[in-house]
């Protein structure tokens, strides 16, 4: 695994651009993962605060179901709390690109 943390720069860009799901490029994803990751500088460590941030920081409601295609954008479950599993996980990959980790 370190040998591939090393050569995070050898992925496909595509791995670290914003779709309409993971908006990475959203303020609301930028400011969550900032928080998140706070001052960690090593990969692992912003990966690792960010995987916290979405399960512990979000709130996992299973009775709060919206299937809204906007509720389901990594910036509206950022921007709010609580959220079900699905949107939960839209978010950690954006957080992700944003700090320039492929998701």
């Amino acid at each position: 695994m370190t040998d591939a943390i090393s050569r995070i720069d050898d992925v496909d860009a595509a791995w670290l651009e914003p779709t309409w799901f993971i908006n990475s490029d959203h303020a609301d994803v930028t400011a969550f993962a900032d928080r998140a990751a706070a001052d960690a500088s090593d990969v692992v460590d912003v990966a690792v605060r960010l995987f916290h941030a979405v399960r512990v920081g979000i709130i996992y409601e299973p009775y709060c179901i919206n299937y809204a295609p906007d509720a389901f954008r990594a910036s509206s479950v950022g921007a709010s709390s609580p959220h079900w599993c699905r949107p939960k996980s839209l978010l950690l990959p954006a957080a992700a690109r944003t700090k320039g980790i492929p998701a």
